[in-house]
């Protein structure tokens, strides 16, 4: 798998898309790629998932993306999405000069805001920096009708634990490295 394309990492709800990217994120560390981006969280109250909460790679920083019965324009199934608090979160810990951006996840509700899918979108048109992510299986058509799937190797995750995968990634992110380093 060639560092020279995006990543997206798509598969089944629950499958581990958040735990692989998580894993990623470490690795970066590890090997001293710079990075910034965000990823998800489910919030969960006496077992129950009540919503999803962003947090920033980039500062820690997080908020609460969507909560189950809240009052707000934009819906996901029974989830009212907080768009201005996801942008607060997410736009700053995907702009700016890196090496690597890290986003989980491109999905509906994250997809409301239109800030965020302009910065996507530009991102999967370039070339630096690379962008690692998850991506629902839903949202795929928009890499077609932003005309970027060339662009985008696709690991599908077929199983949960799956090493192929982790595999994969680790190629991958150590391909981004030997780029760094001969950058140098």
């Amino acid at each position: 798998m060639a560092a020279s394309s995006h990543l997206l990492i798509t598969g089944r709800p629950g499958i581990g898309k958040t735990t692989l990217i998580k894993w990623a994120v470490e690795m970066a560390r590890r090997l001293s790629i710079p990075f910034t981006g965000f990823y998800t969280e489910e919030i969960r109250e006496k077992g129950e998932r009540t919503g999803f909460r962003v947090i920033s790679l980039t500062d820690g920083k997080a908020d609460i993306l969507a909560l189950k019965g809240a009052e707000s324009r934009f819906k996901v199934g029974k989830y009212g999405v907080f768009v201005d608090r996801f942008e607060s979160i997410a736009i700053p810990a995907i702009k700016g000069s890196t090496l690597l951006v890290i986003v989980d996840e491109i999905g509906k509700m994250e997809l409301h805001s239109e800030r965020f899918k302009e910065i996507v979108r530009s991102l999967l048109r370039g070339f630096h920096p690379r962008l690692l992510a998850t991506i629902q299986e839903k949202s795929l058509r928009l890499l077609d009708s932003w005309g970027v799937r060339d662009r985008v190797q696709l690991l599908r995750l077929e199983k949960k634990g799956d090493e192929r995968a982790r595999e994969a990634i680790s190629r991958w992110i150590e391909n981004l490295r030997h780029e760094k380093d001969q950058s140098l």
